[in-house]
């Protein structure tokens, strides 16, 4: 995850150039990027007994940004925005022919595949007395494109427990600062970042027995928009919220050969999904003249 940002404070004059006296708070800064890597499970039996344990695992996620600065001034200094999300990367994994994986905890998946982008870093929060400003939401990022292959034997007994697993999730939208002041402006948040494309496909055998645990889900999911910042004063604009990003292609095949068998009450065969995410809620404003 980037680091969160340095406060800072004084007073801004504007007088043909712009200068502080005092300090100006920094930006958050940008999580780091996911990695994109591929990875073959093979010769080997896998078993996982507790809840929420994958029999594999395999995630490449990015860093959250870092909150930006907040501001303490008597006017004129603007609070930091947040830091920039790293995105998801690309991860490609197989489970070879001859591998068995077993679960019995619920929700613990035989196989689970991630690309898993950051969320934008909040702005900062601006304190003022005469005029306090928030720092807009950092930018969200993507996830990357999600690879899942199956050719071994997976079984799952628990409640929740997909046989194959494959998703890519786009990273939520930093929300924005607050502003507090005898004019409090708040600052507007970020979109959320898109989904990746999602590939799944079972040449093995997957039986799964729980409630609700389906064979194999493929699924691109964008993140959410960020929530814009509250205000407070005698003018008061709240911040914006923003949308949520898209999904992306998803598909899945079960091949010639391969054999899915489902045992449990609303357990599909196979499930695929491209969700777009929620938007951000518009933030809130109190004074005497407010606006949002």
């Amino acid at each position: 995850n980037g680091s969160n940002g340095k406060d800072g404070g004084g007073l801004r004059i504007c007088i043909i150039k712009c200068f502080t006296i005092g300090k100006n708070p920094t930006a958050g800064h940008a999580g780091s990027d996911g990695p994109t890597f591929s990875t073959t499970v093979s010769n080997r039996t896998i078993t996982s007994d507790t809840a929420d344990t994958p029999g594999v695992w395999v995630s490449s996620t990015g860093g959250n940004g870092g909150k930006g600065g907040d501001a303490y001034s008597i006017a004129g200094v603007n609070a930091a925005h947040g830091g920039r999300a790293g995105a998801g990367g690309n991860p490609t994994a197989t489970v070879a022919e001859g591998v068995t994986i077993v679960t019995s905890g619920n929700h613990s998946h035989g196989i689970l595949v991630q690309s898993v982008a950051g969320s934008g870093g909040s702005g900062g929060h601006g304190y003022a007395l005469f005029s306090g400003s928030g720092g807009a939401g950092g930018p969200a990022a993507q996830g990357g494109t999600a690879t899942g292959i199956n050719n071994g034997d997976v079984t799952t007994t628990g409640a929740g427990a997909v046989g194959l697993y494959v998703q890519s999730l786009g990273g939520n939208g930093g929300s924005g600062g607050n502003g507090w002041g005898i004019v409090g402006d708040a600052g507007s948040a970020s979109v959320g970042g898109h989904g990746g494309a999602v590939h799944a496909t079972n040449n093995g055998v997957i039986s799964t027995f729980g409630l609700a645990a389906h064979g194999v889900v493929a699924q691109s999911v964008g993140g959410n928009g960020g929530n814009g910042g509250k205000a407070g004063g005698i003018v008061a604009v709240g911040g914006s919220g923003s949308g949520g990003g898209n999904g992306a292609e998803a598909n899945a095949t079960n091949s010639t050969g391969g054999s899915i068998i489902t045992k449990g009450e609303r357990a599909f065969g196979m499930l695929v999904q491209s969700v777009g995410g929620g938007g951000g809620n518009g933030g809130t404003a109190s004074g005497l003249v407010t606006i949002g």
